[in-house]
């Protein structure tokens, strides 16, 4: 199948989660013998050339804003004009609007209604009725409608009958147990080697909930510490929170750790912490850190119980107060080499790239067995 992969990001630096899906993605149906050509935006070039999928990078004058929406959707527009492909996946809202006019059919993949990020940034409500009217066409007009999880499913008009639920994979050769073991983590990492050690991995934006970690981190032994990789405006402001907790020595602020570190860093952890907030579509980093046996404490908000319900319940605070994580993390931290081996068959059982894959060429095919000849 010759498939057309329109996103605004396949760097996980600029948008996080949704970007490692598009890219995770676009590789695993290139594995299994698809001719994928990913159209990219300039502000959104991963890191590392994806194996199999051939990238054409579209300019942007500005990195979002406007500008960014109107140049993505005009330049992918331009280049799916006439573009010898079978089928048209877009994730990203803004390129998303340029496949609109597709010949072919076209899927899309919604991470989360755009409207709703746009609010829980403290977007006002004309700006998240465009956005929302931004997107009623592009999942309107779809051949069809994917979605991560059933949280996400239920955002949507229609709710499960009108979106296929195909949960995202993860690189188990990638994330996995030992070696190194988490000493020898911690140390190629220059990160303390004694004592319990909580992760975390996320935008720092209000709704990841990154104070609410070091808030509950402050009800907890003075011997456990905390490390939060990641980048975003509230870093200043999450560096002096924790200082006003006294949880100075005890959190480090790594920022980006690039993504050859990442599964290091996953294993050096005892526990990886999901404290989110709101609008938690999924989170790729969870099934992540289930991968390498490190056990997960999460907030009971949006897809995080879906993942975590099977494997231990008090591993999810069934509020996002300080006292409720505390105890899950608490949990988390306790967990025995059998619930850590879980955790990856878990993952191994549920959540693996070949079976994204085949669910997504399923819903390709049934998307093209609709159009007309």
């Amino acid at each position: 199948m010759r498939l057309a992969v329109v996103t605004g990001w396949l760097d996980t630096r600029a948008a996080g989660g949704s970007a490692r899906f598009a890219l995770e993605l676009a590789k695993a149906l290139a594995a299994r013998g698809h001719q994928v050509r990913a159209l990219v935006s300039a502000a959104g070039v991963p890191e590392v050339p994806p194996a199999g999928v051939s990238v054409e990078v579209y300019p942007v004058s500005r990195p979002s804003g406007p500008r960014f929406w109107l140049d993505s959707a005009r330049e992918v527009r331009r280049r799916l004009g006439g573009a010898d492909v079978d089928l048209v996946h877009t994730h990203h809202l803004a390129s998303a609007r340029g496949a609109l006019g597709a010949t072919r059919p076209r899927v899309h993949t919604c991470h989360m209604p755009w409207h709703l990020e746009y609010r829980q940034r403290g977007g006002g409500a004309v700006g998240a009725t465009l956005l929302e009217n931004l997107e009623r066409p592009i999942l309107a007009r779809a051949s069809a409608v994917a979605v991560l999880s059933r949280y996400v499913a239920d955002l949507l008009p229609g709710g499960l009958s009108a979106a296929r639920v195909i949960p995202p994979g993860v690189d188990l050769d990638r994330f996995r147990p030992w070696p190194p073991r988490r000493s020898e983590a911690r140390s190629a990492l220059g990160w303390p080697e004694e004592g319990p050690l909580v992760v975390t991995a996320r935008r720092l934006e209000p709704r990841m909930g990154v104070a609410l970690l070091l808030e509950a981190l402050a009800r907890m032994d003075r011997g456990v510490r905390a490390v939060v990789v990641g980048e975003g405006g509230e870093r200043a402001r999450l560096e002096a929170r924790s200082r006003g907790l006294g949880l100075v020595g005890r959190v480090l602020f790594t920022g980006h750790l690039g993504e050859d570190r990442l599964p290091l860093a996953l294993r050096a952890a005892d526990a990886f912490a999901v404290p989110s907030l709101a609008l938690e579509g999924f989170g790729m980093a969870t099934l992540e850190a289930l991968a390498c046996e490190t056990p997960v404490a999460g907030t009971a908000v949006g897809a995080t119980p879906e993942v975590l319900a099977p494997l231990d319940p008090a591993c999810v605070a069934p509020r996002a107060d300080p006292a409720d994580l505390a105890a899950a993390l608490g949990a988390a931290l306790e967990a025995g080499p059998g619930a850590r081996a879980a955790c990856r068959s878990l993952v191994e059982g549920r959540y693996r790239w070949d079976q994204c894959a085949a669910g997504y060429e399923s819903l390709f095919e049934e998307a093209l067995a609709r159009t007309p000849s």
